[in-house]
């Protein structure tokens, strides 16, 4: 199930974490987040349709997730880089349990 939201009514943290936990997919604009078994992270897609991870379903987690949205209305990888796909995402997971993060394309 997806559910989509703007940016004027856009939920509360614990809203959001509620409806990730139950299963739901997010689309805010258009972002999108959600729950991936395969990964055992939450993954989603920007702007630019471009794939990424963004980590465990806590709800600092999703209230990071949020918060970037507010600020930036958009993340993920940069618009001109080619498309990644899942191997990338398994990468970028693997990175994100060494406490490495990756922002706009690059390791941070």
């Amino acid at each position: 199930m997806i559910e989509t939201f703007s940016m004027q009514d856009l939920p509360a943290t614990c809203v959001l974490y509620d409806k990730l936990a139950a299963g739901a997919w997010l689309r805010i604009d258009a972002n999108a987040i959600g729950w991936d078994d395969d990964f055992e992270a939450l993954v989603g897609t920007n702007a630019y349709g471009q794939d990424y991870v963004w980590g465990a379903l806590t709800l600092e987690n999703v209230e990071q997730w949020r918060q970037r949205l507010v600020d930036s209305g958009n993340f993920g990888f940069c618009p001109d880089r080619e498309e990644e796909h899942l191997d990338v995402l398994a990468l970028q997971l693997h990175l994100s349990n060494l406490n490495v993060t990756i922002q706009d394309g690059c390791a941070a």
